[in-house]
């Protein structure tokens, strides 16, 4: 299997949040343990003056260089060769120190039923995937932002847009420069 991409469009983003409930329903996470998807408004002012208010949704980057990863004592997170990472959490110490580490804000420290602290992240729903279904974020999203794909239809999608941004397996496409 070749490396998968996630492929975000910030013009199709409402700021509707769905993407986050979605993400939170399918994990059972609350509100104490923070969102692996957050979307934050962005508000500017375009060459024209008139002020443009766009929406991001932020996850975990899989970066091509993960922070979190070097900085995992206990090697809990792995980059795997569909580029996606993966946190360990049985092999996790939950020292912090990957959460610590991510620039996004993307890895949570979540306490588990047995007290302890456990790093976790969006994985993509791999656990979804593996039953053929899509990530519970693109599937909820009203506006039809993400797409899940190979590298090949990657390439196709970026030809369509005049903007993208990406330091790992996901990438923000934009036909509107908004920042």
């Amino acid at each position: 299997m070749g490396k998968l991409y996630y492929v975000i469009d910030i013009d199709r983003c409402w700021g509707c949040k769905s993407c986050q409930t979605a993400c939170n329903t399918e994990h059972g996470y609350s509100a104490s343990d923070g969102w692996p998807i957050e979307v934050f408004r962005v508000e500017n002012l375009a060459s024209g003056g008139e002020a443009v208010c766009d929406f991001l949704p932020v996850l975990c980057q899989h970066c091509d260089a993960p922070a979190c990863l070097d900085a995992c004592p206990a090697n809990a997170i792995v980059k795997r060769n569909d580029g996606l990472v993966y946190v360990d959490e049985e092999n996790c110490s939950g020292c912090g120190g990957c959460a610590e580490a991510c620039s996004y804000g993307a890895v949570l420290l979540r306490q588990t039923v047995d007290g302890k602290k456990k790093a976790t992240k969006c994985d993509l729903c791999a656990e979804r995937r593996s039953r053929g279904f899509l990530p519970s974020c693109d599937q909820h999203c009203i506006g039809e932002a993400f797409r899940l794909c190979d590298g090949s239809e990657k390439d196709k999608l970026l030809s369509a847009y005049r903007y993208n941004w990406s330091c790992g397996q996901v990438v923000y496409v934009s036909n509107i420069l908004f920042l």
